[in-house]
C-alpha cells in the first residue's frame, strides 16, 4: 500500500490525519472506562459490519436492529438496561 500525498492534499488532508484515521480504523481507539464495584471495565467495542442496505419500518416508523454481547448476564436482565440507555424508547 502506498500513501498518495497529492490525492490526500486535494482533499485537504495532511499525512498525519490520514495515518491517525487508518490506525484508528485498524486497531480502534479506547474512549473510556466503566467503574463498578471498584473494578474497571473497558467500554463496548464498536465495529463496522457489512450489511444489506435496508430501511425497516414498524407502524410507519423507521426501525433499526441493535445487537450486543450479554456475556455473564441473562438476556432478561440486559433488556431494561438497553432500553434505559437509548434515545428511542
Amino acid at each position: 500500500m502506498r500513501f498518495r500525498t497529492e490525492a490526500a492534499a486535494n482533499l485537504g488532508l495532511a499525512p498525519g490525519q490520514v495515518r491517525r484515521a487508518v490506525a484508528t480504523y485498524v486497531k480502534g481507539a479506547k474512549v473510556g472506562e466503566v467503574f463498578k464495584d471498584q473494578k474497571v471495565y473497558d467500554v463496548a467495542e464498536i465495529g463496522i459490519e457489512p450489511t444489506p442496505n435496508e430501511i425497516k419500518r414498524e407502524s410507519a416508523s423507521r426501525r433499526i436492529d441493535v445487537t450486543c454481547n450479554a456475556d455473564g448476564r441473562d438476556l432478561g436482565g440486559t433488556s431494561p438496561d438497553t432500553r434505559s440507555n437509548t434515545r428511542w424508547q
